[in-house]
């Protein structure tokens, strides 16, 4: 191991509880951290963090205050946007029925429903379908494209999928259909047949735009649209048409599609949060209510709440409920997709938990230190949970992780996870060239396949076999890179306060990671259903306390560790400094920690 950088490990911890390596924060240009300070009255914890993630002083106003008129690009500069738009109002104007197939995930269903909703309030009529994960699959198929062409549309929007459906466009436009692509998905470079092609990722855009999820990219659309029907005096009487209105659902997806929130997505999600507060989308106010979401919802909500419900329906064959609920105009009918969506989710957490208990029993009867990658596969695990649960077990053993679900005919559909420096997308691309599989593709963090049965083991040997061979910058299993080092008096409000001024949190936007030195737990207890959680307080020489919450942990290495310190040891831990709903005072989530011998 390279150790150059002597600083690496926090505390020393190169090893914690969890088997993870904690790294510590890089020491700050003074010069800038002072203009921090002085210019934005910050403390010295958080002017610190945030020169250590780059930011320069004239970022920060837009940063900590981001408002969608400062970051809004020209739709216009967008290929194929003004062509897609006069194609749009063309509809419109003469009463066309218009098409809508959208993907069955989060990200799809809000972009679906933006635009049915949108296009229904102009008086449109609107077909959406939303295809079957198991029986059409991911993207157009020409079916279903055909389908909506025999009931009238001879225009189809395909909305966060279609850059890569080759041949159901291409018989689609033969047939007289005219496609309009809006995607966020990176493109070849050839293009399929379509009219026109909305995405910030296609080959030969330039721009700074590719980071939006498809979501915002149906948004940047009705900017455009909007701005052409009011220029011809369309739209200037519907009040309802403000496009703010449609926020919440942008925002929904770009935390649920885990696309960088950076810039016009930070945007996105901060005014999206304010108007979902306004409980103005009946779908969205009754999966609030289901859930006992009293509060204005924040970005944890989203992600763990109201996101795994409208995937729920695509997951168990459901796939068009969450359109349908995204898209409902009464509250009865909200309340009864709200609660069809919460069963399902039910439904989905007991199948998960049942498929993670049987792949764990596999895993004990394997010898793990044999095996750099994880490939488990079962007749009986349902295919909807398949990519949670390789993402449960990566995170729990720090090793890429595939999980496959065998049908009666042997064949087997696969999802993956990985860990940073392995590239599972690429791996799963060389298999299917060397004919393991049958298909497969993905990025490097995640992935999918199909294989047969009997090509299972040479699977994992080559997988196996190219870990080996890979030149892995991080031999590690799992870092964590601690952003600030506090001791208990400094976890105070002030602290916190300052800390939300980064949110809303997600990907390339992380929550900061604390650590704590060299504390007692005292007042230790289980708390929660079957006592899963431990809550206690952190305690120092001084005398200062903090509140503790670990959640998910009973049973677990660290679960055991602090339950080893509340009975005299010194601990280090790491977590997430918040406001306790409960008492307003600020706690700690800890997440790992490790125990002094």
């Amino acid at each position: 191991m390279d150790m150059n950088e002597e600083h690496l490990f926090l505390f020393e911890v190169e090893k914690s509880a969890s088997g993870a390596s904690w790294i510590a924060p890089n020491k700050s240009q003074e010069n800038i951290k002072e203009q921090f300070i002085q210019n934005f009255n910050l403390s010295d914890t958080m002017s610190e963090l945030l020169v250590n993630r780059s930011y320069n002083i004239e970022d920060l106003p837009d940063f900590f205050d981001p408002k969608i008129k400062n970051l809004m690009p020209d739709p216009s500069t967008l290929i194929d946007m003004d062509k897609s738009v006069e194609r749009l109002t063309k509809a419109i104007l003469n009463k066309e029925t218009i098409g809508i197939f959208g993907d069955y995930d989060v990200d799809g269903a809000c972009s679906a429903a933006i635009m049915s909703s949108y296009l229904n309030d102009l008086g449109c009529n609107v077909e959406v379908h939303i295809p079957d994960r198991f029986t059409e699959g991911y993207g157009p198929n020409t079916e279903a494209l055909l389908k909506l062409s025999k009931s009238g549309c001879n225009l189809i929007l395909t909305v966060d999928c279609g850059i890569t459906a080759f041949e159901p466009l291409k018989i689609a436009s033969e047939e007289g259909v005219d496609v309009i692509i809006i995607d966020h998905h990176i493109t070849e470079p050839n293009l399929p047949k379509a009219y026109s092609i909305i995405n910030p990722n296609r080959f030969d855009q330039t721009g700074q735009l590719g980071y939006l999820a498809a979501a915002g990219v149906c948004f940047l659309t009705l900017v455009a649209l909007n701005r052409k029907l009011r220029s011809l005096n369309f739209a200037c009487q519907k009040n309802h048409l403000d496009l703010k209105f449609f926020l919440d659902l942008v925002a929904l997806a770009t935390i649920c599609d885990v696309v960088p929130l950076k810039k016009l997505n930070r945007a996105f999600v901060a005014s999206g949060l304010k108007v979902m507060g306004w409980r103005n989308n009946l779908g969205l106010k009754a999966l609030f209510d289901q859930s006992n979401i009293r509060e204005i919802p924040n970005e944890q909500n989203l992600g763990y709440i109201i996101g795994p419900r409208i995937n729920a329906a695509g997951r168990l064959g459901n796939s068009k409920l969450g359109v349908e609920l995204l898209c409902a105009k009464d509250d009865i009918k909200a309340s009864v997709l709200a609660e069809k969506l919460n069963k399902l989710n039910d439904r989905r957490k007991d199948i998960q938990n049942k498929v993670l208990e049987s792949a764990l029993d596999k895993i004990d009867k394997i010898d793990l230190s044999k095996s750099n990658v994880i490939v488990l596969a079962d007749n009986s695990w349902h295919e909807g949970v398949i990519g949670i649960i390789a993402g449960r077990i990566k995170d729990r053993f720090h090793k890429p992780t595939v999980i496959i679900s065998m049908n009666d005919k042997g064949i087997g559909k696969g999802s993956s996870r990985s860990v940073p420096g392995f590239d599972i997308g690429s791996a799963i691309i060389a298999a299917q060239q060397n004919n393991i599989l049958l298909s497969g593709g993905g990025h490097s963090m995640a992935a999918g396949l199909t294989l047969k049965k009997e090509n299972l083991e040479s699977f994992d040997n080559f997988l196996n076999k190219r870990f080996g061979n890979s030149e892995r910058e991080n031999a590690r299993l799992k870092d964590y890179q601690i952003e600030a080092v506090i001791n208990l008096s400094a976890a105070n409000a002030k602290l916190v306060k300052e800390f939300q001024k980064l949110a809303p949190f997600g990907s390339e936007n992380l929550e900061p990671l604390v650590a704590i030195s060299k504390i007692r737990v005292k007042n230790f207890r289980s708390v929660g259903r079957e006592g899963k959680h431990f809550s206690f307080l952190a305690t120092d020489e001084s005398g200062d306390y903090l509140n503790c919450i670990a959640f998910n942990i009973a049973g677990s290495p660290i679960g055991d560790a602090i339950k080893t310190a509340s009975n005299g040891p010194l601990i280090h831990i790491i977590g997430f400094l918040r406001e306790n709903n409960f008492n307003n005072k600020p706690q700690i989530q800890v997440i790992d920690c490790y125990l002094i011998n």
